[in-house]
């Protein structure tokens, strides 16, 4: 029952897929999954709610909640689903075949489950991550200066699993988002291409299906996604830039992004920092709960966060618009619940 979506599932904001389970983010931060549950893979726990980010592993299933707490579940035979003591202030999750991802909003990584091969081996040191993505038995990580480290199966290139696909090509840089499948690795550059590696670089035996063979003259795109043996890329049919986001959305105004609580998106070089009329700035789409009250803030670095405004929501959405953006190099933004409770 994977492929037929639950009836009266509503709004939908975000999915992922896991080997035979999905789960779905709806726009009331609740959560629905369905399909193969024999490890209770598809039993959301009663009451969850408040939640911004699904992610769907093997057999697990993980949900990031707007207070920056990790909830999962499903099979547990490699502690996947038990998020470490005290995590909080977490950003983003990812999901692997038997282990779980993390990042921080301090652009920290954490992980747990499997580590078999070195997958949940987060590197020393490593810091300045704004996104991340787990493959069956190896990890990524994307950094603020644009580059990518990878870590667990793939490091080296013979027998399964190793397919290089934690060889991150050299000289990579400039990429805006990242996605691992089963065996390969792909990265989503600020002009839109897309490079990928590991198994799939060829079409022929197990496991090389031209899983990291991009098509040829493939552009504009906004959004990857990588399964087991395949790839995906979401386009845009238009030319220029477009800003990258780790929360994107249809229907939006031009070059804007959305943004909801607990995520956190980045203008990238060249993105423009107008649009049209009725004001001037770099668009954000919020995603807020009326009545609550919040702080937009933006960082160059990851570490020091202006407040830009603060303001009380009326309304499910609410446009902001940032006219100090910069031109080049990246700013990024993060909307918080205001514990203050104040407007401006």
């Amino acid at each position: 029952g994977q492929t037929t979506a639950p009836a009266g599932l509503g709004t939908a904001v975000a999915l992922s897929a896991g080997k035979y389970h999905n789960a779905a983010l709806r726009a009331d931060g609740t959560v629905v999954a369905w399909g193969y549950n024999v490890f209770g893979q598809t039993n959301v726990p009663a009451g969850l709610s408040n939640c911004v980010a699904v992610a769907a592993g093997w057999y697990h299933t993980v949900a990031l909640r707007e207070n920056g707490t990790v909830v999962a579940w499903g099979h547990n035979g490699v502690q996947q689903t038990n998020a470490p003591a005290g995590l909080s202030n977490v950003l983003a999750v990812a999901a692997g075949d038997y282990h779980t991802v993390a990042l921080r909003d301090n652009g920290t990584v954490v992980a747990w489950g499997d580590n078999t091969y070195g997958q949940r081996a987060v590197p020393a040191g490593l810091s300045g991550v704004v996104a991340v993505a787990a493959g069956w038995n190896h990890t990524v990580a994307l950094k603020s200066d644009g580059t990518v480290v990878a870590w667990g199966a793939g490091t080296t290139v013979g027998a399964s699993p190793h397919y290089g696909q934690s060889i991150v090509p050299a000289g990579l840089n400039n990429v805006v988002g990242v996605s691992a499948g089963g065996f390969h690795t792909q990265a989503r550059k600020a002009d839109g291409t897309v490079v990928a590696w590991g198994a799939g670089t060829k079409v022929g035996s197990n496991p090389h299906y031209g899983q990291a063979l991009p098509p040829t003259g493939l552009t504009n795109v906004v959004s990857l996604g990588a399964g087991g043996y395949h790839s995906m890329a979401l386009g845009v049919v238009s030319s220029g830039p477009g800003p990258a986001s780790f929360a994107g959305d249809r229907g939006l105004p031009p070059h804007s992004v959305r943004l909801r609580v607990g995520e956190r998106v980045v203008q990238s070089p060249g993105v423009p920092n107008t649009a049209a009329a009725p004001a001037a700035g770099f668009p954000l789409i919020l995603g807020v709960e009326v009545g609550k009250s919040y702080v937009i803030q933006s960082s160059a670095d990851l570490v020091t966060w202006t407040t830009l405004a603060r303001f009380r929501a009326t309304a499910p959405t609410a446009e902001f618009r940032d006219p100090t953006a910069p031109t080049s190099g990246n700013r990024f933004y993060r909307v918080v619940v205001d514990s203050a409770g104040g407007a401006e």
